[in-house]
Parts: C-alpha cells; sequence; structure tokens
C-alpha cells in the first residue's frame, strides 16, 4: 500500500494531499501515484460540501484536472459527475447570473477530467445544469461546450407513471425545446437590431443553427413520439427563411395532431408570405380546434384579423381582434401593439363585431386541409347508407371495401353511388374505419375504376321484367323507367357493385346514355 493511501485510510487527508503533491511533482508519469492523490482530492472535495467550502471544492478539483488522467479512469470517472453534481446543488440559488458563472467555472475544469460518457452520473449533472440555466440567455453558450453526444438510452426516454396517469418529458426533449427557445430569441434579437427579419444571423448563431438542425433533425426520425422537436425544428426554419421545407416537414407532423390548434398555426405562418388565402385558412382551422385557454389564441386571432381584412372580412376581422383584446386585458391588464394599430384602420370603425366566427371557420377550412391531406388521399365509392346508424359502406379500389360513421362528419349523407376523395385511418383491431378528410369527387365518374361505360344490345327474357347488356345486370327499376325494350341498342353506365348469389364484386347498370352523347336521360 502506497503512503498516500496510508494515510488517506487512516483520514490524515491534509498529510495525505501534501505527500500525494510532492509525488506528483516528482513522478509525474506515474499513473499509481495520480490515482492515489486523486482519491484523496475526491475525499476532500467531499469535506468541503459537508463544510459549504465552494472554493476548497474547486481546488481539489483542479488539482485533479492537472494532473491529466487517461480517459480510461473508469471509477473515478464515474463517481466525479455525482459528486460535481452534488456542489452544483449546493452552490445554484436563484440568481441566474451567479449560477452562470458557477456552471462556467465547473465546465471549465471539467474539459480535463476523465468524466466517463455517456453515464448515469454524467446525465444526472448534465440534467441539474438544464435545470439550472434552463431560460437564460447562457443556455446555447453552456450546451455548446457540453454537445449532444452525451446521452444515454434511458435519457431518450418518457417515463410513464400508470397511477397517476401522467408522464414526465425525456431529458432529450427538454434539452431541445430549452436550446432552441434561446436560439430563437437570440437570432429574433439580432435581426430586429439588423431591421432584417428574413436573413440576418450572426455568425455564432449560424455555427449553432449547423450543429443544432442535424442533431433535431435526427431526433425527429428516430423518436417520432415526441411532439414538440418538429414545432421548434419548423420556428427555426420559418425564422432562417426556409419556409419551403416546412410543408414537407409539418405535413406528417400535422396529420397526427390535427386537434391541436398550434399545429396549424405554424403551418399557415409558414405560408403567410406567399398566400394569404392558405394562410388564413391554416388560421380557421387553427381556431375551430380546442384550446385549453383562450390566452393561448390572442396571437393566432390577430394574425387571422389582418389576413381578414385584406380580404375584405371586415366584420370577421373585428371580431378576432375583439376577442384577443378582451382576454389580453382580462389576462394581462394590457392590449398589444399590432391589436392597437388594427383597431386604428378605418375599415375597423365601420365593422360591426359578431357573436363569433365559427361559421366563417368552417367555411374557409378547406385549402388547409387539402394542403395537407391530400397526397394521401384515396377514392371510395359509398356503396351502401344506414340512415338510421349514420353508417356508410365504402369501396376502395382493387375491390377493398369498408365502412364508416358519418356523424358529425357529413354536413349532408352520402349517398349510394357518389364518390369521394378522402383519407382513411384504419383502427387496428376494428372493423370501422375513421375519415380524416373527404371531398366530394368531382370528376367523371367513368374515368374512375368504379365506372364504366357499357355499349350493346339489350336482353330481356319473356315474361321477366329485368334484362342484361353483355351480361351486366339491368333492374326492373330503370327498364321500366327508361322503357327499354329487349334488342334495343344502347350506350350505359355501370357500377361496381357486389353480387350476393357469387360473392364476388361485378357491375351493375345505374344509367341509359344516349348513344351521341354521355349524360344520362332525365
Amino acid at each position: 500500500m502506497s503512503d498516500i493511501r496510508h494515510l488517506r485510510n487512516e483520514g490524515r487527508l491534509d498529510e495525505a494531499y501534501q505527500l500525494g503533491k510532492e509525488l506528483c511533482a516528482n513522478e509525474p508519469d506515474n499513473i499509481w501515484v495520480k490515482r492515489d492523490f486523486s482519491w484523496t482530492c475526491y475525499d476532500l472535495m467531499k469535506l468541503a460540501i459537508h463544510d459549504k467550502d465552494k472554493t476548497a471544492f474547486i481546488v481539489r478539483l483542479q488539482d485533479i484536472a492537472s494532473l491529466h488522467l487517461p480517459k480510461d479512469e473508469e471509477i473515478l470517472g464515474n463517481a466525479l459527475p455525482w459528486i460535481m453534481r452534488q456542489w452544483l446543488l449546493q452552490n445554484t440559488n436563484n440568481n441566474s447570473a451567479d449560477n452562470i458563472d458557477t456552471v462556467n467555472q465547473l465546465l471549465d475544469i471539467a474539459q480535463n477530467l476523465p468524466l466517463q460518457i455517456p453515464s448515469a452520473g454524467a446525465s444526472a449533472l448534465i440534467k441539474t445544469i438544464h435545470k439550472v440555466i434552463k431560460g437564460t440567455p447562457s443556455y446555447c453558450d453552456i450546451l455548446d461546450k457540453i454537445g449532444f453526444n452525451w446521452m444515454r438510452t434511458e435519457d431518450y426516454q418518457t417515463l410513464s407513471f400508470e397511477n397517476q396517469h401522467s408522464k414526465i418529458m425525456s431529458l432529450a426533449e427538454q434539452v431541445c425545446i430549452a436550446y432552441s427557445k434561446t436560439l430563437l430569441q437570440e437570432i429574433e434579437n439580432q435581426q430586429t437590431h439588423n431591421y432584417n427579419p428574413e436573413h440576418t444571423i450572426e455568425p455564432s448563431s449560424q455555427k449553432r443553427l449547423d450543429t443544432f438542425l442535424p442533431w433535431i433533425t435526427w431526433l425527429i426520425e428516430q423518436h417520432p413520439e415526441y411532439t414538440y422537436p418538429i414545432y421548434y425544428k419548423a420556428r427555426l426554419l420559418l425564422r432562417i427563411g426556409k419556409q419551403d421545407q416546412i410543408i414537407q416537414l409539418l405535413t406528417p407532423f400535422v396529420q397526427k395532431k390535427a386537434k391541436e390548434f398550434w399545429v396549424w398555426q405554424l403551418l399557415g405562418e409558414s405560408v403567410q408570405q406567399q398566400d394569404k388565402s392558405l394562410a388564413l385558412s391554416c388560421f380557421c382551422k387553427a381556431l375551430s380546434c380546442p384550446a385549453q385557454k383562450e390566452a393561448m389564441l390572442v396571437n393566432l386571432r390577430e394574425s387571422a384579423a389582418e389576413i381578414m381584412a385584406q380580404q375584405g372580412f371586415f366584420n370577421e376581422a373585428r371580431t378576432e381582434i375583439d376577442t384577443a383584446e378582451n382576454v389580453r386585458l382580462s389576462s394581462w391588464g394590457k392590449t398589444s401593439k399590432f391589436s392597437q394599430k388594427l383597431k386604428s384602420s378605418e375599415w375597423y370603425h365601420r365593422a360591426n363585431a359578431q357573436k363569433d366566427n365559427k361559421n366563417f371557420y368552417k367555411a374557409h377550412c378547406d385549402l388547409a386541409e387539402s394542403l395537407i391531406y391530400a397526397s394521401n388521399k384515396e377514392l371510395i365509392l359509398i356503396t351502401y347508407v344506414n340512415s338510421e346508424k349514420n353508417i356508410a359502406n365504402f369501396l376502395k379500389e382493387n375491390d377493398k371495401n369498408g365502412f364508416f360513421s358519418y356523424r358529425n362528419l357529413f354536413k349532408i349523407p352520402p349517398m349510394i353511388g357518389e364518390l369521394y376523395e378522402a383519407v382513411i385511418q384504419e383502427s387496428p383491431g376494428k372493423l370501422i374505419s375513421i375519415i380524416k378528410w373527404h371531398r366530394k369527387w368531382d370528376g367523371k365518374p367513368q374515368e374512375t375504376p368504379f365506372y364504366k361505360i357499357i355499349d350493346g344490345k339489350i336482353k330481356i327474357s319473356n315474361g321477366k321484367n329485368f334484362g342484361f347488356i353483355n351480361q351486366v345486370f339491368i333492374a326492373p327499376s330503370l327498364i321500366q323507367k327508361e322503357k327499354l325494350s329487349n334488342g334495343q341498342q344502347v350506350s350505359a353506365l355501370a357500377m361496381r357493385s357486389f353480387d350476393r348469389k357469387k360473392s364476388t364484386y361485378g357491375w351493375s347498370i345505374v344509367s341509359i346514355l344516349d348513344s351521341n352523347r354521355t349524360t344520362p336521360h332525365k
């Protein structure tokens, strides 16, 4: 046993420290001396925490750092983050400026320590640093020193508590949010100062973006269950003028979070410069979604009001402004400069506020919904309608079928034979489908897989009231309505239908066409 370790084991830490200091100076390459001296310093650091001696702790930590121990000193490297965390908790308070200095002091020393990263101790230390500096302008500066490669698998996991039915956001997502917020504020301040809100970014911020955007993109790809990384990536892209990338980024997310007002708001903001009508549609869709608190909607209402006024919807615009202003006054006792600017316009004083704009929202959501859902749409044919249960059966391409509830979904109940463009969500373990979006199809039926034109002679057997054209069935009601006769040459429109006798899909005639035109007899 070395003399340093013997003194340390006897609790004679000051003597062990002095001996270790001398031996390290005389034998700078002796790893065993360095290890014994390091653990002596570690014990003195524990004593400094007990005595609340901030300076003594830092001096001993600097002593360890000065040894430049190799990174494979695992036992010490796993122990140091825990004691550093303990000291950090003891020496931080509500003064953010002091906290920043304390954290920076610790990180500057940590660069020369054999910290094991990633590890449980490193995660615990950085989680504490995150909590101490979160919300300060220095958050990005400090995280840049730490980087993003310290996280373990556990740091990406969302914690669930069955009894409380609640979840705690993963540490990775918490860091992502805090870094994004600080970086956004930093860039906004630069752009405001330089009066160039679209492009002015200082080199330091650009360097951060170059590092952070790949990481947040990776985070989105690897953890699609996270809510906020997509939101903040979109906000960053919007802030630096890359609106063209936002729609592609947000489309799958908006589909998944379609009931969250803020996803539609963000989508509207991303297209506002290029397409006012589409932006207004997005804002209307956002305002038709439920919100936890009215105070969350005030900025959205003012943005919608501005475009409403630009497009001549003055009454609706005033309704949004007045609603937002009332909420601001009741929540914060003041209104916004943007609201006051809109109220000073001549049109505002001529307009009449309404009870609400709910009907306006419904009438203007289509553009936004089409933007998000149209790329995943499918064409469906309504094959059966149960008006008592509000259930409709449908047929897709390749004779795939299903059914859905149209209650609170269709303003006018669907009818057999109608065609719709729809986004269909199949529910695992359930027979019924969910229609996430729909729009009536206005093209020619015969250009779809569900209809075709048949030319031929009608065959009606003696004594029968039904017939066939090229073996395709014609119902008695249609024969009677069109006064058809055996052997008559006609052109007919046939619809895909289920043949119950054969238990397979076939065709049935639904209307008779003139031979010289393509519209049904009336």
